[in-house]
């Protein structure tokens, strides 16, 4: 492994462990990259239901956002995403990509939901899928995918709830 390799890997890795932090690093996808549609588990927990779906949800804006119950700046995000929720007509989905049963389980991601009054679907990138799809390298992590699959717009890091409507609504074509 060479020199810059090996820091860009260190980097990115500290990245994840940090959460995103403060840093906000956020970037708009003009590349025409489709995601998915992939399947991903979904959990019993207000606004969501215990089973399987597609993301993104055909037809319909999808704000796809990567989370851990570890990280404080995704626990902040809850309330930014909330607002959001409430204001726009699009799908909302919120993933874990933790590994299940190892640092966390299914139970204490539900917990986790709760705590947070998350109000839409939650589930579980277990085998990363979306993750790497998407080149998610912290969380939170919040990509806007148009009603064709298109992913519009990614961010690392956080972002107001008015910057994140703009996204959604520019996806929507509005």
């Amino acid at each position: 492994m060479n020199r810059r390799t090996l820091l860009s890997t260190a980097a990115g890795a500290a990245g994840i462990a940090l959460g995103g932090g403060a840093y906000a690093y956020h970037r708009r996808r003009d590349d025409g990259a489709i995601l998915g549609p992939v399947e991903i588990e979904t959990l019993d927990a207000p606004g969501s239901e215990a089973g399987r779906r597609e993301v993104p949800e055909p037809g319909s804006v999808t704000v796809v956002e990567l989370f851990a119950t570890w990280c404080s700046s995704c626990a902040a995000y809850m309330e930014t995403l909330r607002e959001v929720e409430r204001e726009v007509d699009a799908t909302m989905i919120s993933l874990t990509n933790e590994p299940i049963d190892v640092s966390v389980d299914r139970g204490e991601v539900v917990d986790w939901w709760r705590e947070h009054d998350g109000a839409w679907t939650v589930g579980i990138d277990e085998d990363l899928t979306l993750t790497t799809e998407l080149d998610a390298t912290s969380v939170p992590y919040t990509a806007v995918v148009d009603p064709n699959g298109r992913v519009a717009y990614a961010s690392d890091g956080t972002m107001d709830a008015a910057e994140l409507i703009a996204e959604i609504d520019a996806a929507a074509g509005e």
